[in-house]
């Protein structure tokens, strides 16, 4: 059926499949009978979702929402994702697909005896397969699904998991939120500490040596300074508190350790800058200035410290006791899990059109091979 240079043409392609439309036809009758035996006799899965989204909430730190309050130049925006907002998300999920959550629902629903599988990490592997995990990072919403032959335990399943999330989410911010605590309350505790010692202290040297009125340059000055220390506190409060939760190699931790090189290159600006010697030299640079105005501004300049770090740490230190004693939902439920009406899976009509493709594919290597080899064989024997 090849034309004279060897090569199969459209027409002897046609010519071909005419000759062997009979052996075509019953193939195609037996495997499309077969493939829809195999899609009917397969078992069918059943698939339950819920979509959840984070709690708004929790969605902005207390340490970035009283940065912003103060008008920060923008720092508390910029530390809103210090809270995990957008990496809750992928927080979820690897608690959810955690070996811990396994073994708790391989326990639940007797999975290794449903699984028929006789190693534990065999079942898990399994489970794993029939969940899915999905992140919509635009909308921030995370869905939960599972597949199993018993629509009903589907849900159960899903159901399950959320409960499980739950505690566990719970669990881990109630003793994160308990170590928060004590780290700021002591820094508290030593903040009012030191505000009463400078406190002291500037009344000592006023009883001393007299009252002195700064001059309004430098009062301005240290207000700024003050500030920026105590931004520079919170934000090395805020990272601490992140890298307690979700670990060093973060966004968040990059985010901030740029906000706090900033704040540090502002700080040595100040720290460098010099009035003039009635106003006396500002911060460091008072060797040339007067000893009494040097002992002065350094009491005034720590005390204004200490004040400003008062103002950001005691807003914090009563919510994180608010949030230690209150137990608020890290997630609300968008659609909750369901008894699915049909099956997911196997899809029957791919499954039968898979079969017939393939068989038509392999067909038509197999008629044009043997009708190649046929020719092969009959130019040898007239040649010989």
């Amino acid at each position: 059926m090849e034309n004279s240079s060897g090569q199969l043409n459209l027409i002897n392609f046609i010519q071909l499949l005419k000759k062997n439309k009979k052996l075509i036809l019953i193939n195609l009758i037996i495997i499309s009978v077969f493939s829809t035996l195999l899609a009917f006799l397969l078992p069918k899965w059943y698939y339950s979702f819920a979509t959840i989204k984070p709690s708004e909430d929790k969605g902005l730190s207390i340490f970035s929402a009283i940065l912003g309050a103060k008008g920060l130049s923008g720092i508390g925006k910029n530390l809103s994702v210090g809270s995990l907002q957008y990496s809750d998300l992928d927080y979820y999920k690897s608690l959810i697909l955690s070996r811990n959550v396994a073994l708790k629902m391989i326990e639940k629903f007797d999975l290794q005896r449903v699984y028929n599988q006789k190693y534990v990490f065999k079942t898990i592997e399994e489970l794993h397969d029939n969940t899915l995990v999905n992140i919509d990072n635009k909308s921030n919403l995370l869905t939960i699904g599972v597949y199993d032959r018993d629509p009903l335990k589907a849900k159960l399943m899903v159901d399950e998991y959320i409960y499980l999330l739950d505690s566990l989410v719970g669990a881990i911010n109630k003793e994160l939120t308990g170590v928060e605590l004590i780290n700021l309350e002591n820094r508290y505790l030593q903040n009012i500490n030191e505000l009463k010692l400078y406190e002291d202290s500037l009344k000592d040297f006023q009883n001393k040596f007299g009252v002195i009125v700064p001059d309004e340059q430098f009062i301005a000055t240290t207000k700024v300074y003050a500030d920026l220390k105590a931004q520079k506190l919170i934000l090395e409060l805020n990272k601490q508190r992140i890298k307690s939760s979700v670990g060093e190699e973060t966004p968040e931790i990059e985010n901030i350790n740029k906000q706090i090189s900033l704040i540090e290159d502002r700080i040595q600006q100040l720290e460098k800058r010099t009035v003039s010697n009635k106003d006396f030299k500002f911060l460091i640079n008072l060797e040339n200035a007067p000893d009494l105005l040097i002992q002065y501004a350094r009491i005034y300049r720590n005390l204004e410290i200490q004040q400003k770090l008062l103002e950001y740490l005691y807003p914090l230190y009563e919510q994180i006791k608010l949030d230690a004693q209150k137990q608020s939902k890290a997630f609300v439920m968008i659609d909750k899990p369901f008894v699915p009406e049909y099956k997911a899976k196997p899809k029957r009509m791919i499954i039968i059109l898979s079969g017939v493709f393939i068989y038509i594919l392999f067909v038509l290597i197999f008629i044009v091979t043997k009708d190649y080899l046929n020719n092969l064989k009959s130019r040898t024997i007239n040649d010989i």
